[in-house]
């Protein structure tokens, strides 16, 4: 139906090897193309521009900013974005999307995986409110939001008139307060599988709040104590939001059912989907905030890079997620006007340590029915890097520790940037910060030398000398995993270390971070879209959330729950500089390096601006204007 391309552009496929060969050689220059082999693409500088003003409509006007440090009587709405020139003729054109997955059919909120939920926010459902590329908080479904000056009553004024798509399983009427209460409550559910599942817990439906509906488009929360986190879970288009589903849908043809029927208020509507293959989805006409430019899109999964890769350059795809290794194949035989948006520094690269899990006598893991039930094995102590006492200063803990630091020291980051990233990156040493807050908060002096010498002295007191053998995990979310992965394992090679490669769709290998058995080393990446850390390290780390990427520990769950009640920004970055600079010390976090994220574009196709936090998957896809 598609016309996609076969397996004769396999051999491309090699081109994934060749990073993890050069490493092995030891390659140290950076990789250049072939003189004239590519048009100039847009400098790592420069952040992509809109070629068609991909701004939000009228209707945003009643945007919100987001809740200040120290609680303010009311949220002041933001300034108006400029209105997006009206299309003459409607929605036109098919845009084909190559992805590395398109998420399991999943809508109803508490049965959600994370690829799921992002998939419904990003195109088909809206959250409450979302990020523009500044970092701006604007209303999407919650109109205005209003706060006391205690902190502590929340009052949500939602938008009106939003219909709820109906061209496929009924009409459904308009959104309103009744879908807001039921979406949370839905998300809240006991044994959720939703990402955010612990927090809105935390912030919206804890035992002490009351939420409750006021009249058709008004909600208030009365929360028992302050909490900074209020937006986290709904502030972008896709990743940490929660997306609002009809409660008279659901509640009318059951769970099972609604499941698998697509009910939303996006700009796009689902039509067609079939599960490991692709989604296609129809734009929405006058919808109540931006009408699609183009008539419909589909998403076509391709668990092979090279397969994904070879079908852009022969125009069966208009865009769709590479490793940078694949750009660089762009560049050299690139297709008639082909352009590029280009992320600066959007994609961090790291390890998770996975089975740290020193906190599973927390009381959301255990009773009668458990918020956060285990799985069996939940904490496999005799790995080298995994102590069996959680008390810092014991033999055991320091042992596991220095085995951590081995493995850390014995990554040399530069070569990984000149190799993986082709030069365009460069080395990060904090997890979950960018740039510009590593510099605000004072977290420059944080380093990791690389040293081999002391990797094999550390694996020697540790009762390690000659090394080990360990497991690692790749998936196929994020592209380029497995090149990431094979690299650093060439390096732990170099201090007797070797690693058994699982290669596993993400969707199998995420229940085992949400019942915490894994305990494997597992190369991953994120951007840093997040207002600060701490909402990653909540999510991330917290004993109480739906899936955990590897350490829980009391000190940890401490700082994060101080952290997150403490109202004055500058004294709660200090709290999140002690988070950084704990997992620094006990060696709980392995960042690698960060690389530009670029989206190869076909002449079909112009620029647009994306809101924060959409990178990984690109956003705002109502907002992609044509160019030819």
């Amino acid at each position: 139906m598609l016309g996609i391309v076969n397996s004769r552009f396999i051999f491309l496929g090699l081109l994934l090897v060749l990073a993890a060969i050069i490493i092995a050689c030891g390659e140290e220059a950076t990789p250049t193309a072939e003189p004239d082999a590519a048009p100039a693409a847009p400098t790592a500088a420069a952040a992509p521009t809109a070629a068609a003003a991909p701004t939000e409509a009228a209707a945003t006007t009643a945007a919100v900013v987001p809740a200040p440090a120290a609680p303010t009587p009311a949220a002041t709405p933001a300034p108006a974005a400029v209105p997006t020139p009206a299309m003459t003729e409607g929605p036109q054109g098919h845009l084909k999307v190559g992805m590395a997955e398109v998420a399991p059919i999943q809508h109803v909120l508490h049965l959600q995986t994370y690829s799921a939920l992002k998939y419904d926010t990003l195109l088909t459902h809206e959250p409450m409110f979302r990020r523009d590329k500044d970092d701006n908080l604007h209303g999407l479904l919650v109109k205005e939001w209003t706060v006391d000056p205690a902190g502590l009553v929340h009052t949500f004024k939602l938008q009106e008139g939003v219909a709820w798509h109906s061209s496929r399983f009924g009409d459904w009427g308009e959104f309103s307060a009744d879908d807001f209460l039921f979406s949370l409550a839905n998300v809240s559910t006991e044994g959720s599988r939703h990402p955010r599942a612990g927090r809105i817990r935390k912030n919206f439906t804890c035992p002490e709040c009351e939420l409750t509906k006021i009249d058709d488009y008004t909600v208030q929360l009365v929360r028992p104590t302050l909490s900074v986190e209020m937006t986290w879970d709904s502030f972008r288009n896709g990743g940490g939001s929660v997306a609002m589903i009809s409660k008279k849908h659901v509640e009318t043809v059951g769970e099972e059912e609604a499941n698998f029927q697509s009910v939303g208020t996006g700009s796009w509507e689902l039509v067609e989907a079939k599960t490991d293959d692709f989604r296609r989805v129809e734009a929405v006409e006058d919808h109540w905030r931006k009408t699609p430019e183009f008539a419909e899109m589909t998403w076509i999964q391709f668990g092979e890079e090279s397969t994904r890769l070879a079908n852009f350059l022969t125009g069966e795809l208009d865009t769709g997620q590479f490793a940078l290794d694949s750009i660089e194949e762009v560049k050299r035989t690139p297709p008639d006007g082909v352009d590029y948006m280009v992320f600066p520094g959007q994609i961090l690269w790291r390890f998770n340590m996975m089975g740290h899990n020193y906190y599973n006598d927390h009381e959301s893991h255990h009773g009668e029915k458990p918020q956060v039930p285990l799985g069996d094995p939940a904490f496999q102590c005799e790995l080298p890097y995994i102590s069996c006492d959680r008390d810092l200063d014991s033999q055991e803990w320091i042992d596991a520790r220095n085995v951590r630091r081995a493995l850390n020291i014995a990554i040399d980051r530069q070569k990984l940037v000149n190799n993986l990233a082709f030069g365009e990156g460069e080395p990060w040493y904090v997890n979950y910060w960018d740039k510009s807050q590593i510099d605000k908060w004072g977290l420059t002096d944080i380093t990791i030398p690389y040293d081999i010498e002391e990797a094999k002295k550390l694996l020697a007191d540790a009762g390690y000398e000659g090394g080990f053998e360990m497991d690692m995990v790749v998936t196929d979310r994020p592209p380029g995993s497995n090149t990431v992965g094979t690299a650093v394992l060439t390096m732990w090679q170099d201090i007797g270390v070797e690693a058994t490669i699982s290669q596993l769709p993400y969707v199998a290998y995420r229940p085992t971070l949400v019942n915490r058995t894994a305990a494997q080393y597992h190369s991953y990446n994120n951007t840093p879209s997040s207002p600060e850390p701490l909402n990653y390290y909540s999510v991330f780390h917290s004993t109480a959330n739906g899936f955990n990427f590897g350490a829980q520990h009391p000190v940890l769950e401490e700082m994060i729950n101080e952290a997150a009640k403490t109202a004055d920004e500058a004294a709660r970055f200090v709290i999140e500089e002690e988070i950084a600079r704990w997992l620094h010390a006990q060696e709980l976090a392995i960042p690698l390096f960060g690389e530009n994220m670029v989206w190869p574009l076909s002449d079909k196709v112009g620029r647009w601006e994306v809101g924060t936090g959409n990178i990984d998957w690109l956003g705002d896809w109502e907002h992609a204007p044509h160019r030819n």
